[in-house]
């Protein structure tokens, strides 16, 4: 045992969507016992994690730490709570027909209530199709193995968690042969 208060890493990131935040961190001593605005992070050897419930808005986080000798560290960090950005629409419209073998241009229109630049991706029944992208407007071929009535989403994302999926019912059909 020492006579030196607990050394805390403990750096929470500035800004997140999530509540709650899973938070966390590490100790110099694993029989430290750690809260963060009163609630007792789990341990696993020198690091420490506990779920931190946020309001939207700046919060401030107070962390203890005590070690076995009642000697504490303490202090102050910031969290900023956002929120995740919200889909208005997406086009092509439900119960549209895509084609095998045709591009399809899927165009997604998003809000972020505090501005954060965007990214967005589209899912064919939940599975992703298309990469992330900050491009709103994406292109995707349905394949021969995609044929009949499926589920596609497009997704919303800012980068500080938690995202937001709007969905429509589409129809993927062979083209039609024309006479000639």
């Amino acid at each position: 045992m020492d006579n030196q208060a607990p050394a805390v890493t403990f750096q929470p990131p500035a800004k997140t969507n999530l509540s709650p935040a899973l938070l966390s961190g590490t100790v110099d001593d694993s029989r430290t016992t750690i809260t963060i605005n009163g609630i007792v992070a789990q341990r696993d050897g020198l690091n420490f994690q506990a779920p931190i419930p946020l309001t939207m808005g700046a919060n401030m986080l107070h962390v203890v730490a005590v070690s076995p000798r009642n000697l504490r560290t303490e202090f102050d960090r910031t969290v900023t709570r956002g929120s995740v950005p919200t889909l208005q629409s997406m086009q092509p419209a439900n119960r549209s027909k895509l084609y095998i073998a045709t591009a399809a241009g899927i165009q997604m229109s998003a809000s972020d209530q505090n501005g954060d630049s965007m990214e967005y991706r589209v899912l064919l029944d939940s599975q992703p199709v298309t990469s992330w992208s900050a491009n709103s407007t994406q292109s995707w071929t349905p394949g021969t193995a995609h044929g009949g009535a499926h589920k596609l989403q497009a997704e919303v994302r800012d980068g500080y968690g938690g995202s937001n999926i709007l969905e429509i019912d589409v129809l993927i059909l062979r083209q039609p042969v024309l006479p000639p």
